[in-house]
């Protein structure tokens, strides 16, 4: 199959995706009770078109890559006065990325958006999830690109988004991220590195919040795969994107309580039904969910979680 033909049924099924949100009355506007079954259906269908399209991503990228095309610009007129830093899953840019980079399209975000891709496809996801001393080449990589953004627009907000290995990711470039480097906040959305990961180091990254998205129902990718092939710093068992994460039992008082002051985890719950989100992996993705749950973030609108860190225990070794 040609890029350009696995392109096209991207955007077609998106489109089919958006009649059925007009359909059922999507798009922040409320739903009356009456429609929420027709709703159920075009939620099936969209999980069903987003994990056909996944099959798509290996053939977005036929040859080795160079660094120019690991990087996507949405509305480059606005870099000068904000950005969000966006970063793909170990599938590379693919349909679910597309899904969401859509939605922040619409959204009328006064950012620019920075959409880097870290894989290479050519080793396919159990590469890019085992590839650990190149997660911290790309992220040290990252790093620099958002050093020199900030160097470039001074004083203007800087946020970081990852989904899935993206997400894992995210918490790698904080770690390169120099102090006086910070960035505004990080949100990670079903991030594949094991629960009890260190992320003092991190939070010296970001002067915000960092927002950890977590689902117990994304069996398959983050209960089952993580096990079976390991999370992206190598422990092999749940992710953190499963169940969230805990506070390591070495951590000091101190970096406990930023922990609890700093990280505000997102546990799925029914509110996230309503905007189309199933619980499972490609969810977070869902223009629906993207819209009413991760664009006000970008807004400095802080959302309501079911459950953060203060309710979670310290890990025992």
């Amino acid at each position: 199959m040609s890029r350009a033909r696995c392109v096209g049924r991207a955007e077609n099924s998106f489109r089919a995706v958006r009649l059925l949100a007009e359909a059922t009355g999507q798009g922040g506007r409320p739903v009356p009770t009456s429609c929420f079954a027709l709703r159920s259906v075009s939620v099936v269908v969209f999980a069903l078109v987003v994990g056909a399209l996944t099959g798509c991503a290996h053939f977005f990228h036929e040859s080795p890559r160079g660094e120019a095309d690991r990087v996507g610009l949405v509305f480059p007129e606005r870099l000068s006065r904000g950005c969000v830093f966006y970063l793909t899953g170990v599938a590379g840019e693919c349909g679910t990325d597309r899904f969401l980079i859509e939605a922040l399209k619409r959204a009328e975000l006064d950012l620019g958006v920075v959409v880097y891709d870290w894989t290479d496809l050519q080793g396919g996801r159990r590469s890019n999830l085992q590839s650990y001393e190149e997660h911290r080449v790309q992220a040290q990589r990252i790093a620099e690109r958002i050093i020199t953004y900030q160097q470039l627009n001074p004083g203007k907000p800087v946020h970081l988004l990852g989904y899935s290995g993206g997400g894992a990711m995210a918490a790698f470039v904080l770690e390169s991220l120099p102090p006086e480097h910070a960035v505004d906040s990080a949100i990670m959305l079903a991030p594949v590195v094991a629960p009890e990961y260190d992320l003092s180091r991190a939070m010296a990254g970001c002067r915000g919040p960092i927002y950890c998205f977590y689902s117990s129902l994304d069996v398959g990718a983050l209960m089952l795969c993580t096990t079976l092939m390991g999370n992206m710093d190598g422990y092999k068992g749940r992710a953190a994107g499963a169940v969230g994460f805990v506070p390591p039992s070495h951590l000091t008082a101190a970096e406990q309580e930023a922990y609890r002051r700093r990280l505000i985890q997102v546990g799925y719950d029914s509110r996230m039904l309503a905007a189309g989100h199933l619980g499972g992996h490609y969810g977070w993705t869902n223009p629906w969910f993207v819209s009413q749950w991760i664009v006000p973030l970008l807004r400095d609108r802080p959302v309501e979680p079911a459950a953060t860190t203060a309710a979670l225990p310290v890990a025992a070794h």
